[in-house]
């Protein structure tokens, strides 16, 4: 597989698909010996199961581990640090990784009681946990989620879980998007495997968990987050620090049509939690048998639209889902089931930016 490519698998189940899309990539060409030590480094921000929509799915983690293990890779380590002001002990266990550890006979390594050195990047001076840097192959297991600072957190951002508490303290001190970018000069992730099963609409913490069913995997970190900015509906130029990662080689930003291989199509019902926010956004959405890929979209859409002051312009019933397909209409139609729309935005399923640009041309 070339680094400038993204293999999608839709479906919520993700220990399976995940083998799949590993086998589908040949991941095991990529690494150095049998005996090398590969890292797991999953985002466990703080205590809460996956569910919430705040930290790594521990049945992907496995799907991980089964594959690596069924070719002959058995020297892993899952490493992580949580925020300041939580345990990642307490994250190990509360969201199943001190299950997988024992299942498995894989070491947790807690990144908050490591020691760490300093290393200096076109001027910028960082610190690193040393466990994270002993690493010789190392896979970024980041969720697919919003975030109140940085808009979204994926590839790059998650990172930070690598570096000493305070450290953590002054990368906000630094305005995070420039730190952020730099310490991925740093540390070089050799494969990007994305939980988009379930994340959350804005907040790094869960409480808001948006069903997205999806697995994303690549090489490149610039290039993933490039890709999940436009999922989540932004724009590059929101997330600062996709940029400054291009800028000093850290990856690409280039995405085309040739470079994202869907391994197969989402059909799975939306089942996405009716938290008080997706209600109130979902509000002029009618709904007939939507996938949760499409779904999630739309409500990421709407939330984007919101920020922006648009939402409340939108007077008409906004269609969704399986229900209406070859059925024609006058209203909004969202996806290729409801082309039968007299306005329908196409996509199987499509992004949130490109229904965030579709809604506002129809405003």
């Amino acid at each position: 597989m070339s680094s400038d490519s993204l293999y999608i698998m839709y479906g919520d189940r993700p220990r399976d698909m995940i083998k799949e899309i590993l086998d589908k990539m040949d991941i095991t060409k990529d690494i150095p010996e049998k005996d090398s030590l590969i890292g797991i480094k999953p985002n466990l921000v703080l205590a809460k199961p996956s569910s919430s929509g705040a930290t790594t799915c521990p049945e992907l983690v496995e799907g991980v581990i089964e594959y690596l293990k069924s070719n002959g890779f058995n020297n892993l380590t899952i490493l992580e640090g949580a925020w300041v002001g939580d345990k990642t002990s307490l994250a190990f266990k509360v969201c199943g990784y001190e299950n997988l550890s024992r299942k498995y006979n894989i070491p947790l390594v807690d990144l908050q009681k490591d020691n760490y050195l300093d290393y200096e990047v076109d001027g910028v001076t960082l610190s690193v946990c040393n466990k994270i840097m002993e690493v010789d192959y190392l896979i970024n297991m980041p969720v697919l989620k919003g975030h109140c600072q940085t808009n979204i957190t994926c590839a790059l951002k998650n990172m930070k879980g690598c570096i000493p508490n305070k450290e953590k303290r002054r990368f906000h001190t630094m305005g995070l998007h420039k730190p952020i970018a730099y310490l991925n000069k740093i540390l070089k992730q050799n494969l990007i495997v994305v939980d988009g099963i379930i994340g959350d609409l804005n907040f790094e913490e869960g409480g808001n968990p948006i069903q997205m069913n999806r697995v994303i995997a690549g090489k490149d970190p610039v290039l993933v987050d490039s890709y999940v900015a436009q999922l989540l509906g932004y724009d590059l130029e929101d997330i600062p620090y996709i940029k400054m990662a291009e800028y000093i080689s850290v990856g690409s930003t280039n995405i085309t049509d040739d470079n994202i291989i869907e391994l197969n199509k989402d059909t799975t019902p939306m089942t996405i939690p009716k938290t008080r926010l997706v209600e109130e956004l979902a509000k002029n959405i009618d709904e007939n048998m939507a996938c949760s890929a499409c779904y999630g979209s739309l409500i990421h859409a709407l939330d984007r639209l919101d920020n922006m002051g648009y939402l409340r312009q939108i007077n008409e019933r906004i269609h969704i889902g399986q229900g209406f397909k070859d059925i024609e209409g006058k209203g909004i139609g969202i996806g290729i089931c409801t082309k039968g729309f007299e306005k329908s935005l196409l996509g199987c399923p499509p992004k949130a930016k490109d229904i965030v640009e579709f809604l506002k041309n129809y405003i």
